[in-house]
């Protein structure tokens, strides 16, 4: 049988298409094989700098939470402002108009013939230290004393017996509230250091590190936030229903970033997309107000930058251009100067507390972002709503209203 040599390299050449075919797919498969393993990697390298410095941020926030409700003093003060004082045998003050004030000491205040008297209280809140009228101070052995001002005036109230007024005058009532015991609030607008976690942003950042997020406000940070009972008072606003001025608070050189992000495309995709971005030059004032030149200012300027956090989600970035860590504070003031919560912290539970902490990297240009709940359980001391004796005692019995372990 006569063989066609055309029909041999045909044969050939339709072998060599096959092989160069597999060839390509195999090639493919192995490219996108590669592709795939890569990007897992950076992803898997992404998500873990993500929850390495959402862990980070948690833990130092419940540390101080901790901290800051870890003295024991769940009692109330055992001594209020009296109710009736005679001067000049003049009777001159009553219930109706008491006032408790504070300043370098604690004490109760009031006027006698258009001029301020003031009683102050020992440092035990136990009994009465001094009194103060007309310029003239007299130490109290008892409830009576005259002073030494140009009438003599006499000044008695014994008939005043030391009881509680509820007040927690040390400030250290433990109840994670700005109020003193149960529905108590101290005067003056001063407030327990029990919420200072829930208004202190703190942390710190390695020398040699790229910008490192510090601030998130979006909605699902704020809703936790405005979900928490005790943020709920008339001394401090929330993240969500105020406009703010940040005050910064870093111990070395530093450059600072501020991004705007589109709130609505968050809400609907999770995907942040940048409205605007504004650089800092290297800084060495250390302290102040943020200026609509990312520069700080001690005091206030009125060219503070406005984080219109009603409107706007933002998000704020350091870099350490230092040697050594830079440690930071953020702290922040509505347009009024009072504080804001801006902690995603729930202290609500009498048993746990929860955090819902954030953080953004920028990777090759775009922002990635992980938001994580983490929960922790309440293991120092603490008390009930009602400003009684604490509800818990975590690995430990009580003895005399103190938990010992």
């Amino acid at each position: 049988m006569k063989y066609n040599l055309k029909q041999k390299k045909a044969s050939i050449l339709i072998y060599i298409i096959i092989l160069v075919n597999v060839a390509l797919i195999m090639a493919l498969v192995v490219a996108s094989n590669t592709f795939l393993l890569e990007s897992n990697y950076n992803l898997n390298n992404t998500n873990k700098a993500l929850l390495s410095w959402i862990i980070s941020k948690s833990n130092l926030s419940v540390k101080y939470t901790n901290f800051l409700n870890s003295n024991g003093s769940w009692a109330v003060d055992n001594i209020g402002c009296p109710w009736a004082v005679t001067m000049s045998w003049v009777v001159n003050y009553s219930s109706s108009s008491a006032s408790l004030a504070y300043s370098w000491g604690i004490f109760c205040q009031w006027s006698h013939n258009t001029k301020e008297f003031k009683i102050y209280f020992n440092s035990w809140f136990t009994d009465f230290e001094q009194a103060h009228y007309d310029g003239s101070i007299i130490t109290l052995a008892g409830k009576t004393g005259t002073f030494f001002d140009t009438d003599n005036t006499y000044m008695d109230f014994s008939s005043y017996t030391n009881t509680p007024d509820n007040i927690d005058d040390d400030f250290d009532s433990d109840n994670f509230k700005v109020n003193s015991t149960g529905s108590y609030f101290y005067p003056n607008n001063y407030s327990d250091d029990d919420v200072l976690a829930r208004k202190t942003l703190y942390g710190y950042i390695s020398p040699n590190t790229w910008f490192k997020n510090i601030f998130w406000s979006n909605s699902q940070i704020k809703d936790y936030i405005n979900s928490n009972t005790n943020n709920t008072d008339f001394i401090n606003s929330k993240l969500w229903d105020t406009s703010a001025k940040l005050i910064l608070d870093v111990d070395r050189d530093f450059k600072m970033k501020v991004v705007r992000f589109d709130k609505d495309q968050f809400e609907w995709t999770s995907e942040l997309i940048t409205l605007e971005v504004e650089d800092s030059l290297s800084a060495s004032w250390w302290v102040g107000y943020i200026q609509d030149n990312l520069t700080l200012a001690w005091n206030i300027t009125w060219s503070e930058y406005n984080f219109d956090l009603i409107n706007d989600d933002y998000a704020v970035f350091l870099e350490n251009t230092g040697t050594g860590v830079l440690f930071f504070r953020v702290t922040w003031e509505d347009t009024v100067g009072k504080g804001i919560y801006i902690n995603p912290i729930d202290d609500t539970n009498p048993s746990i507390i929860k955090t819902l902490w954030y953080e953004i990297l920028n990777v090759d240009g775009k922002y990635i972002s992980k938001i994580l709940e983490i929960v922790w359980e309440k293991t120092w001391l603490g008390v009930d709503e009602g400003g009684g004796a604490p509800t818990w005692c975590t690995y430990g019995v009580w003895v005399y209203g103190i938990c010992v372990y």
